[in-house]
């Protein structure tokens, strides 16, 4: 699903005893972007793009037209993507790293929003094949997606899914990959959706995956019953208050629920703005 934008996180804390990450610079996100292109030629424009396009000065006139036109559709599409989504997806980029196979194989993104993981994910990791999808009651949304990621070419068209349905009712691009995919991944899903969604995504995550398969889930959660941080309790409360269906599930209860699906808990990680990285295996 795709809820409110000013509901995707609680407010950063800004404390100096936490670590922040900074975004990048507007030349480090190009030269980012361009990694899938897979050609050296670029590396000059890396090193060099210190501020704006300066690295653009020692390419030939053609290559730096194309330099230039593919950096407006950067930053057009960053404009499009929620700021807290563009922050995360850093920090979430290098944990997936770590955690991915350097193999071949399908990764499912369930709740794709604007496309901004799957856009950066996806250049980073060429040998697999991202699905993005959403839930959507207009077809622009699914269009939207494409548009970001259109140019990258290990990311297939973006689908409608509705997490909360049977498997039988996900899409077929989807079902005809049914204990083939590599990951299933999504992000501040849980919090902003009915536990029937949750429920949904964790048997879809069972029929998907393939054996040693990962389902990977980020966002905010309660720890053995209690929320983190006040500011996550005082969070959780606006989120009821539009929704009582709403609101930050327990680490535990989902762990309870995967295990049905066949998936094993593995581990927690902890990420920035009191958010968690969860990962299970299929077994």
């Amino acid at each position: 699903m795709q809820p409110p934008t000013e509901l995707l996180e609680p407010a950063l804390s800004l404390s100096p005893c936490k670590p922040q990450y900074s975004r990048q610079s507007k030349a480090q996100q190009v030269a980012h972007r361009l990694r899938f292109v897979g050609s050296t030629t670029f590396w000059p424009f890396w090193i060099s793009g210190l501020s704006g396009l300066s690295g653009l000065s020692g390419l030939s006139g053609r290559r730096s037209w194309r330099l230039w036109r593919l950096w407006r559709l950067v930053m057009a599409n960053d404009a499009r993507h929620h700021p807290s989504a563009l922050r995360n997806r850093g920090p979430i980029l290098e944990a997936l790293q770590e955690m991915l196979p350097a193999k071949e194989g399908h990764v499912l993104e369930i709740a794709s929003g604007s496309g901004c993981h799957v856009e950066h994910f996806a250049p980073n990791f060429p040998k697999l094949q991202w699905q993005p999808s959403e839930y959507v009651q207009d077809a622009s949304v699914l269009k939207d997606i494409n548009a970001v990621v259109s140019s990258i070419p290990n990311i297939r068209p973006a689908v409608a899914l509705d997490a909360s349905a049977t498997w039988e009712d996900w899409p077929s691009e989807v079902q005809e990959l049914e204990g083939k995919f590599t990951a299933v991944y999504l992000s501040n899903v849980t919090h902003i959706s009915p536990w029937k969604v949750t429920c949904g995504i964790l048997a879809g995550a069972g029929h998907a995956l393939e054996n040693g398969g990962l389902l990977i889930v980020y966002g905010p959660f309660k720890v053995d019953g209690q929320f983190t941080t006040q500011s996550n309790a005082d969070f959780d409360a606006t989120l009821r208050s539009r929704n009582a269906e709403w609101g930050y599930r327990d680490i535990d209860e989902i762990v309870a629920e995967a295990s049905k699906c066949g998936l094993l808990f593995q581990s927690k990680k902890a990420m920035p703005a009191n958010n968690f990285l969860l990962t299970f295996t299929k077994t």
